[in-house]
C-alpha cells in the first residue's frame, strides 16, 4: 500500500481504516447510492452505513429537498 500512497502523494500517516472512512463520507456526501456505498464498504445493511455516517445525513437532505423542489416546481413548457 506505501508504493501506492506514495504515487499518489498522500501522507504516510495515513492508514487504511482512514482512506476507507474518506471513501464512504465522500461518497455518501455526494450522493451516491447509499446502497451501493453500503455493498462497496462490505457493510450487512444499509442501515448500518446510514447510522455510523449519520453526520453526512444533514447536508444529503438539502440536497435531496432541492432536488425535490426541483422536479416537483419546475416550470414546464406549454407545448
Amino acid at each position: 500500500m506505501k508504493p501506492i500512497m506514495t504515487a499518489a502523494k498522500l501522507a504516510k500517516n495515513l492508514t487504511l481504516y482512514s482512506l476507507r472512512h474518506s471513501f464512504c463520507t465522500l461518497a455518501m456526501a455526494a450522493g451516491l447510492d447509499p446502497k451501493q456505498v453500503s455493498i462497496a464498504m462490505g457493510h450487512k445493511s444499509v442501515a448500518f452505513t446510514a447510522d455510523k455516517y449519520q453526520h453526512i445525513l444533514p447536508a444529503m437532505k438539502e440536497a435531496t429537498a432541492a432536488r425535490l423542489e426541483k422536479l416537483l416546481f419546475k416550470k414546464r413548457s406549454v407545448g
